[in-house]
């Protein structure tokens, strides 16, 4: 064995461990701040600069080429309260709206991050 070599390697380790668990702690923080935003927007404030109509504009046109809008709008068109699992259709639409909700999130991901370093910058 080479004499000093073990305790290199325990450095190294060591750093890229902490390294990690740095990228680890950003992401999860990253994580929390895009929940936080989601909540905004829904709650039609704005967040990064992204209002509820942005979302609103991606989710009629951008997602999946305007057809979540044709679905909500033939259901719309078709409801009847009478009719056998209404209220499964409407969660079904509703569950949709949180996919499209999490692709938009995902489409302005560096425009979000951007702000997160921001005022991670400035809380320093």
């Amino acid at each position: 064995m080479i004499s000093g070599f073990d305790n290199y390697l325990d450095t190294q380790l060591t750093e890229h461990t902490k390294q990690l668990d740095r990228q680890d702690a950003r992401e999860e923080a990253i994580k929390a701040f895009i929940t936080h935003g989601k909540d905004r927007i829904l709650g039609n404030q704005e967040f990064c600069r992204l209002s509820f109509s942005d979302f609103g504009s991606f989710y009629f046109g951008d997602f999946h080429e305007g057809r979540a809008a044709d679905g909500l709008l033939k259901f719309l068109m078709d409801y009847d309260p009478d009719q056998p699992h209404v209220m499964q259709k409407l969660l079904s639409l509703q569950a949709f709206a949180y996919s499209a909700l999490d692709s938009f999130m995902d489409e302005q991901r560096q425009r979000i991050e951007a702000e997160f370093d921001r005022e991670m910058t400035e809380a320093a």
